[in-house]
């Protein structure tokens, strides 16, 4: 390495004592080596001179605090960064002899590298959907997709590789068909964009790059839909029908002008359910012949609840408990309520017949006996059970009744007299269950957060004993009746009831949870949090939409990226973000039984409350693929599907000259657009000339390894040579 500049500086403030020090010494070394006894001729006198002076200006070095200094400017050539388009639609030939990519190549040669001389230096890069290093080596085939967009940000990103170029030229046929928009990507690298179209112009079609919707929506209210349509007219411009429907019942449809310039389009659709479920909603662009086009739409699926609940709040008691409920109930926007009171004058509307109880979501029983269960609640057993609704059993004292007949189904097994436990019980959530929209009072928080906040609530003072609970009784919350024996009992549970699905509450009271909070000056978050949630766990009653892997597209060109979802969301439709997401793939005979490499994916956090994963292309055929989650220990099944893969590629459907998407790009970037025909005459006004970049190296040699090696190393070699000599 040379330097143009290199310097020694002295950099001790006692400087001076060190040059002192140093003159002493070499004196003091020539009058020593002057006359020795025995004498020493010159061949061996001569190396211990040398070694001890070189000892003396180590030690020079040292004391002096010697810093070594250099200035070397290095000299940079204009750079031009090319982008050679290699995807397959590069392949075809036009009419002529020679493919679109054997055309560019001659480019290269004989427009870009004569033009330049050698005024500049030029870097070649291929690229298709990606961007290929030179230590790349290139497969034998040619790319299934082209991503320009995607591949500029890439050379933005890229510090060895842009940082020096005056200009980026793209040689391409500008056939976008995946990634983001080129044009403000091109914008974006701060140089020219000099573009060259190698191909025929033709129109192309528009396709959906991109839809968007709620996962979850409520019937008989719109919700927004959002459309990205990437323009492949291939700079015809023109207009596209776009149609969003569901179940072959339109939703929405809008007419949309194409510029021409490649650039994706977003769009605004509403929708609307009348009936809940999961649905299918399809966006797909409309042909002249009124029917949809062929692998240009895409699929998402929506699920929707019922927008308004009819709530029947049958209250045994007229007591704080019932007032705070109620109250609560009465102020939901979603909550139809219908009240009925027993045994004393009825302020609501009168105890619905056994016919309107279809309409009915959720009943909630407060406060009931054995006795008023059979009355009220028995003969209404076929029709809620049947239905797919919710019922809540809100227990205290008046269950207890030893005289009474064995109460109805839940509570069947209660054949024996239950007992009543008093005093002040703290709640104490059950682990393996923190996951459950019941328990987990607050999402952000974790299991330790989950069980401090449900310790906090104020403790129950009348408890009912249930010793023992049927199998499918699944229980959520306990408190312990005994510290001494470590006797529990279960406070809140859940059970099937056929279709339906009931929750039970064996301790009391809970309104207090409001009046704990008011206190405070704060609302009562966690009371809020654990009716929204059974309000909304009880009328849901499958988890094949919320517990699933997706995919984007239920039908996939050649080539093209596989984009999987997962959703994993808890009983009451609640995003679980710390899940461990894993899909698998295999290719499926037509009998349904798998052969060959299972693919295995990992689904990170995306947006939307979606686990996202991507499968870069997979051979034609037909596919199947499910998933799992893991979710703190416990592995959830997902449920998944079946797609197809087309022998032919985006490459061949999208494969015309786009003249406007390179000349949006030149444009947006203060470049040129040339056909493959013109020399780009644009590269002899831009500036080659060459940066010259000042590189400042400081080496301190005063505590340097080296300068006290070479201390050591010589007076070593001397002590040997004049033991050696006898002159020690």
């Amino acid at each position: 390495m040379l330097f143009d500049i290199a310097m020694l500086h002295l950099t001790s403030p006692h400087w001076f004592v060190a040059v002192a020090v140093l003159v002493l010494a070499l004196v003091a070394i020539f009058l020593y080596y002057r006359r020795t006894i025995p004498p020493l001729r010159w061949p061996i006198r001569g190396p211990l001179v040398a070694l001890r002076v070189i000892a003396a200006l180590a030690l020079f070095l040292a004391l002096a605090e010697v810093l070594w200094s250099a200035i070397r400017n290095d000299t940079q050539p204009g750079r031009l960064l090319v982008l050679w388009d290699r995807s397959a639609s590069m392949r075809q030939t036009d009419g002529g002899a020679t493919s679109r990519y054997g055309r560019a190549a001659e480019y290269i040669r004989s427009g870009v590298e004569t033009q330049l001389g050698d005024r500049a230096s030029v870097s070649i890069l291929p690229f298709d959907s990606r961007l290929w290093e030179p230590e790349d080596r290139l497969p034998d085939s040619l790319g299934t997709a082209t991503a320009i967009g995607d591949v500029l940000a890439a050379v933005r990103d890229r510090t060895s590789g842009s940082e020096s170029a005056r200009a980026v030229m793209v040689l391409s046929d500008g056939a976008n068909n995946r990634g983001i928009d080129p044009s403000p990507a091109a914008a974006a690298l701060g140089v020219p964009v000099i573009t060259v179209g190698f191909g025929r112009p033709g129109a192309g079609q528009a396709r959906i790059a991109e839809l968007q919707a709620p996962d979850l929506v409520f019937t008989g209210r719109p919700f927004d839909v959002t459309v990205q349509i990437q323009d492949g007219s291939g700079g015809a411009g023109g207009t596209a029908t776009i149609r969003l429907t569901s179940a072959g019942v339109t939703l929405a449809q809008q007419i949309v002008a194409l510029p021409g310039t490649g650039q994706r389009i977003p769009i605004a659709l509403k929708g609307q359910f009348e009936a809940p479920g999961l649905h299918d909603v399809h966006a797909d662009v409309i042909g002249a012949d009124g029917q949809a086009v062929p692998a240009a739409g895409r699929t998402i699926l929506v699920r929707a609840m019922k927008g308004r609940l009819k709530v029947l709040l049958v209250a045994f008691e007229l007591d704080w408990e019932y007032a705070t409920l109620r109250r609560w109930l009465a102020k939901q926007a979603r909550v139809e309520l219908v009240e009925h009171t027993v045994g004393r004058p009825v302020t609501g509307q009168p105890f619905p017949p056994s016919a309107d109880w279809a309409g009915i979501d959720v009943a909630i029983f407060l406060h009931p006996s054995r006795d008023e269960l059979q009355s009220y609640w028995a003969p209404q057993i076929p029709a809620m059970s049947q239905s797919g609704k919710g019922i809540v059993f809100f227990l205290n004292d008046h269950f207890v009744d030893p005289a009474a007949s064995p109460p109805p189904h839940p509570f069947e097994f209660c054949r024996v007299p239950l007992g009543k436990a008093h005093g002040e019980f703290l709640s104490e959530p059950v682990a393996t269950r923190q996951s459950h929209p019941l328990v987990r009072l607050d999402p952000a928080l974790d299991w330790e957060g989950t069980r401090q906040l449900w310790t906090q609530r104020p403790p129950w003072t009348g408890l009912l004993v249930f010793d023992t609970l049927p199998r499918d009784c699944d229980v959520l919350v306990r408190t312990v009746v005994s510290p001494a024996s470590g006797r529990d009992v279960p406070v809140l549970w859940t059970r099937p009831i056929r279709r339906a699905r009931s929750l039970t509450l064996a301790g009391s009271p809970m309104w207090r949870w409001v009046p704990q909070r008011a206190a405070e000056g704060l609302a009562p978050q966690e009371y809020d949090a654990f009716w929204s949630s059974a309000l909304r766990w009880l009328t849901l009653a499958d988890d094949a939409d919320r517990l699933a892997v997706r995919t984007d597209l239920p039908v996939y060109h050649a080539g093209e990226p596989i984009e999987l979802e997962g959703l994993v969301f808890d009983e009451a439709y609640r995003f679980l973000d710390r899940a461990e997401v894993t899909a698998r793939v295999w290719h499926d005979t037509a009998g349904g039984t798998p052969f060959g490499d299972t693919v295995k994916v990992y689904l990170n956090p995306g947006s939307g409350d979606r686990f996202v994963g991507r499968l870069s292309a997979l051979p034609p055929g037909n596919y199947r693929f499910d998933g799992t989650a893991q979710v703190e220990g416990t592995n959830l099944s997902l449920t998944g599907g079946m797609f197809r893969v087309e022998p032919y590629g985006l490459e061949q459907e999208f494969s015309a000259l786009d003249e406007r998407l390179l000349r949006a790009m030149a444009r947006e970037s203060g470049g040129r657009y040339y056909s493959e025909s013109e020399a780009p005459t644009v590269l002899d006004s831009l500036d080659w000339t060459p940066i010259v970049q000042e590189r400042s190296y400081e080496i301190p040699l005063g505590n340097h390894w080296l300068v006290l090696s070479i201390f050591i190393a010589a007076l070593s070699i001397e002590w040997f040579i004049r033991r050696r000599r006898q002159l020690l």
